[in-house]
């Protein structure tokens, strides 16, 4: 998409450019930090200054401005008075991508305070999945708060390692929690891209779609990519049909829908999706999904259904 930066490059010049953010005088800019947004910044706030402002009517809002990777990247910063708060981050649309947040104005109920370190935000929970910085921003990682959150934190510590690669849990459990970044859509597992082969936020955005529609036949019909195999239990057994339009795909499709069906895909949780080379499986492979090839060069392709199995 034109204009459109990388995920890794916008999340290093929202590290880059929190360098703007100093510890000052005690602020009556206090917003607070939840999965809905920063105060009254939501996912529906545009990247406007005035509109910013309004939704955080004891702050400033200021134009700044920070680069990536020689690239120039338009900021509006936050401001308690002349003390910087957080700084947003716009996307290619004209809405909000990211706030950063590294000052102790901001307030959160997540349970975690700058500072403090990875193992005893995290503790002995499982293990959170975290995306690396790059660059300059090689001594920082990304972990959201927990499975399909919108709020991440941000760490950094000493790091010797590969630019791009996520250190060991050893090495992470000492880093220090610097930062909180919030986005208007959840953060998704970085397996989505590396793995699936999807397009950044395009793999959870397609299983809420499909969790959305699972009991209307004819909304999942169009989010099919034919032909395609549909399988159900019979006798004991299984049977199959090859399906190759949607009329065919809503006969059959309401024919086997039942209730526990629709409840195992709908019901499981963002953090328990299989996703592997071949794609993402929801609710233990009953519907699989991925990115299709469209021609022998993959120069195109579509992503959609790709498989279900009604057991």
């Amino acid at each position: 998409m034109p204009g459109r930066l990388p995920l890794a490059v916008r999340f290093a010049a929202s590290l880059l450019a929190a360098v703007l953010l100093q510890s000052g005088r005690a602020a009556a800019c206090t917003p607070e930090l939840s999965e809905s947004g920063l105060g009254g910044i939501t996912r529906d706030t545009p990247f406007d200054a005035a509109t910013i402002a309004g939704a955080l009517p004891d702050c400033r809002v200021e134009r700044g401005g920070g680069s990536s990777e020689g690239e120039p990247v338009d900021i509006l910063v936050i401001k308690d008075g002349t003390t910087p708060v957080a700084l947003v981050f716009p996307d290619w649309t004209g809405g909000i991508f990211s706030v950063l947040m590294q000052g102790s104005a901001v307030r959160n109920r997540f349970g975690a305070a700058l500072g403090m370190r990875f193992a005893g935000v995290f503790g002995k929970s499982a293990a959170p999945v975290c995306v690396p910085g790059v660059e300059d921003s090689s001594s920082r990682v990304m972990c959201p708060v927990k499975p399909g959150s919108r709020v991440a934190y941000v760490f950094e510590g000493a790091w010797n390692g590969p630019d791009s690669t996520l250190p060991s849990p050893d090495v992470l459990a000492d880093w220090t929690l610097v930062a909180f970044l919030w986005r208007p859509t959840p953060f998704e597992d970085p397996r989505w891209v590396d793995v699936a082969g999807f397009d950044p936020g395009e793999g959870p955005a397609l299983a809420g779609r499909v969790r959305d529609a699972v009991d209307d036949p004819a909304a999942l019909a169009r989010l099919v990519v034919y032909p395609i195999v549909l399988r159900w239990s019979a006798g004991g057994g299984e049977k199959a049909v090859d399906i190759r339009d949607p009329d065919t795909f809503v006969a059959e499709y309401g024919r086997h829908l039942t209730p526990a069906f629709v409840a195992a895909v709908r019901d499981e949780p963002v953090g328990d999706v299989h996703i592997d080379d071949h794609g993402a499986a929801l609710a233990a492979g009953r519907i699989w999904i991925a990115p299709v090839c469209l021609g022998e060069d993959c120069a195109e392709y579509r992503s959609g259904v790709i498989a279900v199995s009604m057991f």
